[in-house]
């Protein structure tokens, strides 16, 4: 369009009358220019409107007479930004050409018109430039009316937040096209840029060649648009690097020089079909899971309810009053209180919020596990799902249908899952895995409050020679005693670990003198010493500890365990049956150690 009104410049610059065929070309660009559902503009450089066509009355409201001479910054625009905030003059497309002479594309504006309505529109604006002298002369500016795209982004703004990151850089291409043959006889730069074609080499390519869903499908949409004046539909297309494009099509019928011709509007809406197509192969697969499930559930004795959304009004059977303990006529009077009164508050917090996304369209079903309160005082899980079986001519929810199946067995066996994996299977105490969680997040603890962490690594001394004189059942249970001396002597708030054989591990968290931890190290030896009778045996063992600590909070779980790990290899090499701290930068000799242990020196 802008090589258009170029060469129609040049002519009125070299012969000041026009010529006969001059007129008849001005004329056939004319009719052009009106057969467009596109609004274009032209402006000279000064930025006065010099040319328009009737779409751009249209579109912007105003008649011949206000648009010729207008400029970009003219103040009867009032037109304002996508975001609703005024659009500055200076920032109009046109402005911006006036100034850059460089090109503005796929700008968004709403114009207020002067009889009160509101349009908004897409703006492309084209530098014009004299071929004799390259001179710049102006701008062409082409804009299409964009409000059923602004309302449909507003009906489908929920389901559009799903991809519209596919869409924010999408861009159409126009093409004017032979109905005869399919050949192309025009291309914006968008086209061109988007099929990959340099220069002009799309000019002339037949649409056969681009469309790779054969000449029968092509001949049907020419001739739905020959017959109907518009349609609109889907293709693939093969861009000039070979890769293949879904295509949306919005074509209409226009007449040049007393020729039809179709001019089409293409947008590559492949990333949406593809995401489309996964779409409707995850709903299908949800939607057959649901039914099995559906199935399966109402074929249980599940506890079922019935809600009147607008008046509170509900009905359960007597399995759902049966599954917290109660028979239905203890509840009565039954209403929406009934279940509020009952649902855990936190779980009711997440029940309202999955329901409202029910109402306002986002889900189809409601699904919330939740917490009610049995009539004997404990909590029961139950799985609460439900569809909205009714709504009002406003779209507003009136009648809600649903059950209750009582998950409890299930929850409790994942809490029994989960302790299983955090728990010594022979001792009941905590596993190296625990321990490692518990030792770390004890040390950032006691890093928060400025306190001491302790770790105490006990062994067991001479343990194998149970277990090769006894057998290891016999050394399994002198293992669990061993658990439970510690446990003894330890506190609430202390973590005891079997980390496997006979080591174990102690956190002591929230210390305020290290050298406290003396006291349970030597009451849990001298336990440790006594004689055990184990199935008609008498067992005799000792026990060694090293203890660390976090040395003020700056340690990490690894040096800590270190730490420990040194002073139990200490203990052990001073005679055993003893415990011993770990000080930096202590020596390892048995003089220094018998010191510390003996409680000569604090650590």
């Amino acid at each position: 369009m802008a090589d258009i009104f170029a060469e129609m410049s040049i002519a009125r610059m070299k012969q000041p009358g026009l010529t006969s065929s001059l007129r008849d070309a001005e004329s056939r660009y004319k009719r052009l220019l009106d057969a467009l559902a596109e609004g274009v503009v032209v402006h000279d450089a000064s930025g006065a409107i010099v040319e328009f066509n009737d779409a751009a009355l249209s579109i912007l409201g105003l008649s011949r007479e206000e648009l010729i001479g207008a400029t970009p910054i003219d103040p009867r625009w009032s037109c304002v930004k996508a975001d609703g905030s005024p659009f500055p003059g200076e920032e109009h497309p046109a402005a911006r050409v006036l100034v850059t002479h460089q090109r503005e594309s796929d700008v968004v504006m709403g114009v207020n018109q002067p009889d009160g309505t509101f349009t908004w529109i897409r703006i492309n604006a084209e530098p014009l430039f004299r071929e004799d002298s390259n001179a710049f002369d102006g701008v062409i500016v082409s804009f299409a009316d964009i409000n059923a795209v602004k309302q449909a982004e507003v009906a489908v703004k929920e389901r559009e937040r799903l991809y519209r990151q596919m869409f924010k850089n999408t861009r159409s291409v126009n093409l004017l096209i032979d109905p005869v043959d399919g050949r192309i006889v025009d291309a914006s730069n968008a086209a061109k840029a988007f099929y990959g074609f340099e220069g002009d080499g799309l000019i002339g390519f037949s649409i056969l060649d681009l469309n790779i869903n054969g000449a029968g499908d092509v001949k049907k949409h020419i001739a739905d648009v020959l017959n109907g004046g518009a349609a609109s539909f889907d293709v693939q297309h093969r861009l000039a690097n070979g890769l293949v494009r879904d295509i949306q099509i919005n074509a209409g019928l226009v007449e040049l020089d007393e020729r039809q011709f179709i001019h089409s509007t293409n947008f590559d809406v492949t990333d949406r079909k593809n995401y489309e197509r996964q779409l409707v192969d995850v709903n299908c697969a949800l939607s057959a899971e649901r039914q099995r499930l559906d199935e399966i559930i109402w074929g249980t004795n599940v506890g079922t309810w019935e809600w009147h959304v607008q008046t509170g009004e509900v009905r359960f059977n007597e399995r759902w009053a049966d599954i917290i303990g109660y028979g239905l006529s203890e509840l009565a009077p039954i209403s929406i209180e009934t279940w509020i009164g009952h649902c855990h508050p936190d779980d009711l917090e997440q029940s309202n919020a999955r329901l409202q996304r029910v109402f306002s369209g986002e889900d189809d079903y409601y699904e919330c596990e939740c917490r009610m309160l049995h009539k004997s005082g404990h909590w029961v899980w139950v799985l609460d799902r439900g569809k909205v079986v009714e709504w009002d001519h406003e779209g507003n929810p009136v009648r809600m249908s649903g059950t209750h199946s009582d998950i409890t067995p299930s929850k409790t066996v994942e809490a029994e899952i989960r302790r299983l994996a955090q728990t010594d299977q022979l001792t009941g105490l905590a596993n190296r895995y625990q321990f490692n969680a518990m030792l770390s997040h004890i040390v950032q603890m006691n890093r928060r409050y400025n306190k001491n962490v302790v770790l105490m690594l006990l062994d067991l001394d001479y343990f194998k020679a149970v277990n090769d004189t006894f057998g290891h059942p016999v050394g399994d249970k002198l293992l669990v005693r061993v658990g439970e001396i510690i446990k003894t002597h330890s506190r609430d708030a202390d973590v005891v670990a079997r980390l496997g054989g006979d080591e174990f591990a102690i956190i002591l968290p929230m210390i305020e003198d290290v050298a406290d931890a003396a006291t349970p190290a030597q009451r849990m030896i001298d336990e440790i010493s006594l004689p055990h009778m184990i199935d008609g045996h008498e067992i005799r063992v000792g026990a060694s500890i090293g203890i660390s600590t976090c040395e003020g909070g700056e340690s990490d779980p690894e040096a800590i365990y270190s730490d420990a790990d040194r002073a139990l290899y200490r203990a052990k090499a001073c005679g055993r049956n003893k415990y011993c701290f770990h000080k930096s930068g202590s020596s390892e000799n048995c003089d220094e150690c018998a010191h510390i242990l003996c409680g000569d020196k604090q650590p």
